[in-house]
C-alpha cells in the first residue's frame, strides 16, 4: 500500500441548479404480507408492545435486505412506504421472498416452527417494482438559504457516487486502486474498500488485517445552498483467526482450558471462547475487590 506524508479532506459539492438524471425503481410491500406477518406477530409471547410504522421488527429486515443484493441502493423502516425498497434494477422476486420468509421464521414468529413462510407470504401478494425517474443533485432552499434536498437526494447520492467510482475507476496521487463496494445502510451512506485486506504482524507474533475505506455521506450547511458530500478515508481493522478467552478464577492456572471451582476437586473442561478485544495470547485477570468493611466475604470458608 503507497504511503502519504498528509491526508486531505475530500468534500464534493452540488448547486441547486447541479442535475443528474437518473432511472430507477421502487416498491413497497404487499398488504396481504404485512398483515399476514403481522398475525403471526401479535401471538409471539413475549414479544414487546409497538405502535406506528415500526410496528414489527424491521430493523432486522432493513439489515438483510441491504446485503442481499448490490443492485438495492435504499431501504426504508417502514414496509409501508411508496418507495421502502429503491433499487437500479428491478431486484428478482425470489430473492425477496427468500429473505423475507428467513426474517419472518427467526425474528416475527419463532415460535411458529413448522409454518411454510415462503409459500404463504408468496400467495399474499406480489412485489411490484415501478420505475421513476429521479434527479439525484437537484434541491430547494430552507429560509435561510440552507440546502433543502428531498429525501430520495440523502438516500441515493452517496451510494451511487461510490458505485460510480467503482465502475470508473480510481486513481490517488498516480496510485490505481482497487475499489471494492460495501453494502448500503440505512441512513444513506456507502464505503468504498480500498483493495483486499492486508495482514500485519507484530513483533510478538500477533496477527491481524487491515484495510482503507472510503466513506460517502451527505451533509447540508447552515446558511449554504449547495449540497456537501462528504469523502472520509478510514481504516477498517479485522481478525484473521479465533480468539480464545480463559478467565481466571481466583489463584487457579489461567492455561488450565477450562474453568475450576476453587472449593471443588472437579474441573469443568469446556473451553469458553468467543468475541474478545484482547490478543489471542492475552490472559484476562479480572480484578478482585474486597468487601466493606463489616461484610463477610462470598468466597470465605466461614
Amino acid at each position: 500500500m503507497p504511503a502519504y506524508r498528509s491526508t486531505q479532506a475530500t468534500v464534493l459539492t452540488f448547486t441547486p441548479e447541479a442535475t443528474w438524471p437518473v432511472t430507477g425503481y421502487r416498491t413497497t410491500c404487499p398488504p396481504g404480507m404485512l398483515a399476514l406477518l403481522e398475525k403471526a406477530w401479535d401471538t409471539r409471547p413475549g414479544r414487546r408492545p409497538r405502535g406506528g410504522p415500526d410496528y414489527l421488527p424491521t430493523k432486522s429486515l432493513r439489515d438483510l435486505l441491504t446485503l442481499i443484493d448490490p443492485d438495492i441502493t435504499s431501504v426504508q423502516t417502514n414496509p409501508r412506504d411508496p418507495a421502502w425498497l429503491r433499487a437500479r434494477t428491478e431486484v428478482a422476486p425470489d430473492l425477496l421472498l427468500i429473505a423475507l420468509s428467513a426474517w419472518a421464521s427467526a425474528r416475527v414468529a419463532p415460535h411458529m416452527p413448522d409454518t411454510d413462510w415462503y409459500s404463504q407470504l408468496e400467495g399474499a401478494g406480489q412485489l411490484e417494482w415501478v420505475s421513476e425517474d429521479l434527479d439525484l443533485t437537484r434541491h430547494g432552499l430552507h429560509a435561510n438559504d440552507t440546502a433543502n434536498p428531498p429525501s430520495h437526494v440523502f438516500n441515493l447520492l452517496p451510494s451511487l457516487v461510490a458505485e460510480h467510482l467503482t465502475s470508473s475507476g480510481l486513481q490517488l496521487l498516480g496510485h490505481h486502486r482497487d475499489l471494492r463496494l460495501g453494502p448500503t445502510r440505512a441512513d444513506g451512506r456507502r464505503t468504498l474498500h480500498l483493495g483486499a485486506p492486508e495482514t500485519l504482524t507484530d513483533e510478538d507474533g500477533s496477527a491481524g488485517a487491515s484495510m482503507d475505506v472510503l466513506t460517502f455521506h451527505l451533509e447540508t450547511v447552515p446558511g449554504v445552498p449547495a449540497l456537501h458530500l462528504h469523502v472520509d478515508l478510514n481504516m477498517t481493522r479485522l481478525a484473521t483467526r479465533p480468539v480464545e478467552y480463559i478467565p481466571r478464577r481466583g489463584f487457579s492456572d489461567p492455561t488450565a482450558g477450562g474453568r475450576s471451582c476453587p472449593h471443588s476437586s472437579k474441573r469443568e473442561t469446556t473451553p469458553l471462547t468467543g468475541p474478545c478485544t484482547s490478543r489471542p495470547n492475552d490472559v484476562f485477570t479480572p480484578t478482585r475487590r474486597s468487601p466493606p468493611p463489616g461484610q463477610p466475604s462470598l468466597t470465605s470458608p466461614d
